[in-house]
């Protein structure tokens, strides 16, 4: 039977309206799936976040460093962090001490010296502060520990090199440390009790940096090893997230490792992303790129020994940087530039992840944040010119856009 002409009208309308609202309905619903794998909770994300691509808009409100002050002066590198009032202490590295700042950026007073006595500081590398407001400056095989009034707490003596931190309000800590033996070098993530002793290992992957290599010396030949590090080596990522959980990953895989204080996974996040392999263009300009500094570093080498001694994985690292806000969302830092790009990039790419493990933006940024905490970015800028280190912080304006769930 034919349809007449309104009756085909009609039904237009109502295909129109039913894909309307069906449109309207799983608009803002999340399509992944939540699994068990080995016993794991497991959280597949489609590739599109939930809500979408934000840029987030920046005012800088706070610039602390300048060389008239002594106090706002910082030499060469430094970083920061903030205690439970977001008061700022810079670890200044060259002079060995911690500057502590009022929120509004007003000099407070210095904590420790250079020195290798109790209380003082040596070629310090990071700077860390608990939940319990305690501040922890780790140095080559040790942390110093101090209260945020300058008191000098203890030191900690290390038997590994490590590398970002989660303190656990028992004084326990997990952190990144390089396994040494004679042949490898492994990047593994492992818990350690208060006195610095190695608990338990949760995961280790290989150093793709390191080699070795034969080669001549005198009339036989020895074996030496090299780093030969570049930007599509995987690593494993790591940040503290919130006061009683911390996050892990792997680069050659979208997969981040939701841990709580206690070293149990709470859950897995998973991204449906494809890989990118890595061209032989960009190979070559990489091994062109190190034939060139490493024989103005340890002479003469061939470039192919370079070339035997970089490691290729098949495809790029999906990500390399991990972070987290109060709000205890993860953010993802995606590996978007080439290793044949001539400039940096002008911006960096997020994926934001909720609490829960659902990916709800994909953000993009003018900088690399160090922290990010109550509606502000911080970073840590060179000024060339001046020769000094600036700690910035910028208000994001649009923070409230950014969704929780």
């Amino acid at each position: 039977m034919r349809l007449k002409k309104h009756q085909t009208k009609l039904l237009t309308v109502l295909v129109f309206l039913l894909g309307f609202l069906l449109t309207a309905f799983t608009a803002g619903q999340w399509k992944g799936k939540i699994e068990k794998e080995d016993g794991m909770t497991v959280i597949r994300n489609p590739k599109e976040p939930l809500y979408g691509e934000l840029v987030l808009d920046l005012e800088q409100d706070l610039n602390i460093g300048r060389e008239d002050d002594e106090n706002y002066a910082f030499y060469k590198s430094a970083t920061c962090a903030l205690d439970s009032q977001e008061n700022i202490y810079v670890l200044d590295f060259d002079q060995c001490r911690i500057q502590q700042y009022d929120r509004e950026g007003k000099f407070v007073k210095a904590i420790g010296r250079k020195g290798q006595g109790p209380g003082e500081i040596e070629s310090p590398f990071q700077i860390f502060i608990d939940h319990q407001d305690n501040i922890y400056i780790f140095q080559e095989r040790q942390f110093k520990v101090f209260r945020t009034d300058g008191g000098f707490v203890k030191s900690i003596a290390l038997r590994n090199f490590l590398s970002d931190f989660f303190i656990t309000r028992q004084g326990t800590f997990f952190a990144l440390f390089l396994q040494v033996d004679e042949k490898t070098r492994a990047n593994a993530v492992a818990e350690f009790d208060a006195e610095g002793n190695l608990i338990n290992t949760l995961a280790s992957y290989p150093n793709e940096a390191f080699v070795t290599s034969p080669r001549k010396a005198g009339e036989g030949m020895v074996i030496a090893s090299f780093f030969f590090s570049h930007e599509y080596n995987n690593e494993i990522c790591f940040c503290p997230v919130g006061p009683v959980s911390f996050c892990y990953g792997h680069s050659s895989e979208y997969k981040i490792f939701v841990v709580d204080a206690e070293g149990k996974v709470k859950f897995i996040i998973k991204k449906d992303d494809e890989p990118q392999p890595i061209s032989g263009k960009e190979k070559r300009a990489i091994i062109d790129r190190h034939a060139k500094s490493r024989r103005a570093i340890i002479g003469k080498i061939s470039r192919g020994e370079i070339e035997r001694g970089l490691f290729f994985p098949k495809n790029k690292p999906f990500f390399n940087q991990l972070l987290a806000d109060d709000k205890e969302r993860i953010y993802v830092k995606r590996l978007t530039s080439s290793a044949l790009d001539k400039e940096p990039p002008k911006e960096y790419t997020f994926d934001i992840f909720s609490r829960e493990g659902r990916c709800l933006h994909r953000a993009k940024m003018p900088f690399i944040p160090l922290l990010i905490r109550n509606g502000h970015l911080y970073q840590i800028k060179m000024d060339e010119e001046a020769g000094l280190t600036k700690i910035l912080r910028y208000k994001i304006r649009n923070w409230a856009e950014l969704k929780e769930e």
